[in-house]
């Protein structure tokens, strides 16, 4: 990661629980251990990409996957469709230099637990993957990276499986430090 970024990403980290691993915090939160994130692949085939700003993270998607992208000045957003019929519901990427999302705005509700996983790149710690779900079976899921976040929000069990699988295949943007 570029200094003047990484400098900018750890004075915001403090919106971050902190605390041991396996250890709840008093928004009932669960930290537990961090995770390496598989490095960048170029060899990747199949499927669509959606990459965070400066490379740090890449999502790979199914070639089938219904996305919807909007963009602005300052940020872009891609939507993922899950279900053909109503109620339609949505995973969301948002990057930009403006957007926050460094934890997830239901975390003061005192009725989701959630977990809380730091992500690692390349020797640095590029986000958290937060994860919640409640006792009728809707589940939350948030990751959050440098200058933006992927999230679905209060999704049955069958659409959230779906996104996770999106999600799962995060990995390791470009490494700055090589040359393409």
């Amino acid at each position: 990661m570029f200094p003047a970024l990484r400098a900018v990403f750890f004075a915001t980290v403090a919106l971050l629980p902190v605390g041991v691993p396996g250890q709840a915090t008093a928004a009932k939160v669960t930290l537990v251990e961090p995770v390496k994130l598989t490095p960048y692949s170029s060899a990747h085939k199949g499927g669509r990409r959606i990459i965070s700003n400066f490379e740090i993270l890449e999502f790979h998607l199914p070639r089938f996957a219904h996305i919807t992208k909007v963009s602005d000045v300052d940020y872009v957003e891609y939507y993922v469709r899950y279900g053909p019929a109503p109620p339609k519901v949505w995973l969301k990427f948002m990057f930009g230099l403006s957007v926050g999302g460094y934890s997830p705005d239901d975390l003061e509700n005192t009725s989701i637990k959630w977990t809380a996983r730091k992500q690692i790149c390349n020797g640095s710690e590029v986000g958290t993957d937060w994860r919640s779900a409640t006792f009728n079976g809707r589940r939350w899921r948030h990751v959050s990276v440098l200058f933006g976040f992927a999230e679905y929000r209060d999704v049955p069990a069958k659409a959230a499986d779906y996104f996770d699988k999106i999600l799962d295949t995060v990995s390791c943007g470009r490494d700055p430090s090589r040359k393409p």
